[in-house]
């Protein structure tokens, strides 16, 4: 009996000690990898289920990432979380997400399409700065968070500028709320205003559109400033 006790608690020990190995084996990998992305040198990346953040600076001057996939665990992306991933071309942030900080996608300078969950709440300061290649941003319906800015690009169609406008929450009766997209996309609305004034807008974006041409360029120069009324 003390033999069987003594050959159980060897294949006890035996077991621990293997799946010790297993662990340190996994961990180092996950080194390998992480590694690799604090160097730059990974092409795809998919966040794992269990992440919560993408931390500061996770994937700073990350030259050779195209693609990476954001797990429906995010909430929040952090401070120059992409910051100089030159060549990202597109994006989906996932329901979840409620916080885009200061300079997350910042010198994104490939990145072209790009979709941002209704569920964002907050937008830190120059997101998108220098993403001067961004043409299609497709916001959820009921978009509510202000102080979206997407000056840094010009290639902006008008359908794309119109889909913007569309998603954005009815605020009648709550606190202003600004967007800002530019003096060329300001143009750009203006010239196609009585299309727009044709479409079934809500009265907020409606009274948007008055604001723009009450802003307009020659009174703020170099910004569009698209202030949904609350009346």
């Amino acid at each position: 009996m003390q033999v069987s006790t003594y050959e159980s608690e060897i294949a006890e020990k035996n077991n621990q000690i293997a799946e010790k190995d297993i662990e340190i084996k996994n961990s180092k990998q996950k080194a390998d990898t992480y590694e690799s992305v604090l160097t730059g040198e990974v092409t795809e990346f998919v966040i794992p289920s269990g992440w919560t953040e993408i931390r500061r600076g996770a994937f700073n001057a990350c030259t050779k990432l195209t693609s990476v996939t954001l797990s429906d665990s995010i909430t929040t992306i952090g401070v120059t979380a992409f910051n100089f991933c030159s060549s990202l071309e597109s994006i989906n942030i996932p329901d979840g997400v409620t916080e885009i900080r200061d300079n997350a996608f910042y010198g994104c300078a490939s990145l072209v399409n790009m979709t941002i969950s209704n569920t964002v709440a907050k937008l830190g300061k120059s997101v998108f700065t220098n993403c001067s290649k961004l043409t299609n941003v497709t916001l959820g319906d009921g978009f509510n968070c202000n102080g979206l800015d997407l000056s840094p690009s010009t290639k902006y169609g008008v359908d794309t500028l119109v889909a913007m406008l569309t998603a954005l929450a009815d605020r009648t009766g709550q606190t202003a709320y600004i967007l800002t997209l530019g003096a060329t996309n300001l143009a750009k609305l203006i010239l196609a205003k009585t299309r727009l004034q044709a479409l079934l807008l809500s009265s907020a974006i409606e009274s948007s559109l008055l604001a723009i041409v009450q802003c307009s360029i020659t009174t703020r120069i170099g910004y569009a400033i698209i202030c949904i009324k609350t009346s």
